[in-house]
């Protein structure tokens, strides 16, 4: 609208509108980005990048509460981006994971317009892990796991927390509602019904690490309960008690887990294969003689 522009005083314009953009959405996204990282690599590498944000803020330990919920925002993505990225590795991997989800449907679009390497990703489009029971619900629905050990659930309880404190930035601009007060302890919290959120750095540092642990946690979980789950194939055994002889299919489960952009990196592949024959060698052992007895080693 031109400065000098003279516009009548009206009541259906209590405060005035310019000419709305065009929105090309077409534009805001860039090209595919080929990788091989893992789904952990990847969210550390997108946390280190949301660290950034904040961490050489000039504020002497205060942050302006906008800023505190958008990296808490940002973290929040990073967890729901590792989530479904490694469940989508993981159906593609594990054949007991593809029978979990044999039964759901995907859009008519994605069934027709995706590569079959590319479904897993349409399964889980309906599905939010924005809250700490949807994650675990899809744990169990989408792997096949129906119990979690404790450290498990611990971590989920303080993602839960977080997930409520997202929930405020999103939908209340920052500010406590009942309903999340409600979950994060009614008692505690009723006096700051309708405040604003207003972390400092060491609250937005500890909440960073403790999305840090949750998410190496079910990453941990996942990989070892997998591992041992291929022990109970009926058809074959698919482990030799030889790293040379296993090395090409014990590679694919490791690529998809270990972490290598954060310090301490995960150990080599033939150190974690060694540690899982050491473990489960009395079981291992027993699944080769019945096939060789039976024929089908």
């Amino acid at each position: 609208m031109n400065a000098t522009t003279i516009v009548p005083i009206t009541y259906k314009a209590i405060s005035s509108v310019t000419v709305l953009p065009k929105i090309d959405t077409v534009r805001l996204f860039g090209d595919p980005v080929a990788t091989v990282r893992s789904p952990i690599d990847i969210f550390f590498l997108n946390t280190n990048n949301i660290n950034k944000i904040y961490l050489n803020y000039p504020g002497g330990g205060a942050l302006p509460p906008e800023l505190g919920a958008v990296v808490v925002l940002g973290y929040m993505s990073a967890v729901e981006s590792y989530i479904r990225s490694i469940f989508t590795e993981v159906i593609r991997l594990d054949k007991r994971a593809r029978d979990a989800v044999a039964q759901k449907p995907v859009t008519f679009a994605a069934a027709f317009h995706l590569s079959p390497t590319m479904l897993p990703e349409a399964l889980l489009e309906n599905t939010s892990f924005s809250d700490a029971k949807e994650l675990e619900k899809a744990i169990s629905t989408t792997i096949g796991f129906n119990s979690l050990p404790k450290d498990v659930k611990a971590s989920l309880e303080t993602f839960n927390k977080i997930c409520h404190l997202r929930h405020c930035c999103v939908h209340r601009f920052g500010r406590l509602g009942t309903r999340n007060a409600i979950e994060l302890g009614f008692d505690e919290h009723l006096d700051l019904l309708e405040r604003p959120f207003s972390p400092t750095l060491t609250d937005i540092a500890d909440i960073a690490d403790a999305l840090q642990i949750t998410v190496k946690t079910i990453n941990n979980f996942l990989f070892g309960t997998i591992l041992e789950r291929t022990m109970e194939e009926r058809s074959r055994p698919i482990w030799h008690l030889s790293y040379s002889q296993d090395r090409e299919r014990f590679l694919g489960y490791y690529k998809v887990f270990a972490l290598k952009s954060a310090l301490p990196a995960s150990p080599s592949p033939k150190e974690i294969y060694s540690s899982f024959v050491r473990d489960n060698r009395p079981r291992l052992k027993r699944i080769l003689e019945t096939a060789a007895i039976s024929g089908t080693s």
